[in-house]
């Protein structure tokens, strides 16, 4: 999940802490720290959680009524078909389902990663070349407005 915890795993149930880091994923928390007497707990995700588009959240502007797309597998993800080629997708592009996004090499092979709806692209949460794992969020796609 790309998390690191300030003391030994022993004294905490990985339980409780895969539950800290989901509350983290839910609330946009790039860190969490817990003091219990002398027990103190401390995740943060990695630096390159943030990219360069801002913080690993949505912004406030973004609504609530977005699809996230999410990383279904361990890999290095490629948001280009070759090194000199144009992103499959940029922040703003409309895309629809089935749209290849990204792709995430895993055991030298290409994995696509589809759109999984129409809409806009608007938060882009890894960089071209970053190793993913599972659930990371990649994209928020903003549906269009119903008619």
């Amino acid at each position: 999940m790309g998390w690191r915890v300030a003391r030994p795993m022993a004294l905490m149930d990985f339980g409780q802490i895969k539950k800290m880091v989901e509350l983290m994923r839910e609330h946009g928390l790039v860190e969490f720290e817990l003091d219990q007497g002398d027990e103190r707990v401390r995740l943060r995700f990695p630096e390159t959680a943030v990219a360069d588009h801002g913080p690993a959240v949505p912004s406030g502007n973004v609504p609530r009524e977005v699809v996230t797309i999410e990383a279904p597998l361990l890999g290095t993800c490629y948001l280009a078909g070759e090194p000199d080629a144009e992103p499959f997708v940029q922040l703003g592009d409309r895309v629809s389902t089935g749209d290849v996004l990204c792709i995430i090499e895993a055991m030298k092979l290409m994995n696509e990663i589809r759109s999984t709806c129409d809409g806009e692209v608007v938060d882009l949460f890894v960089e071209n070349g970053q190793v993913v794992q599972y659930g990371d969020r990649l994209f928020t796609i903003r549906p269009p407005a119903e008619a």
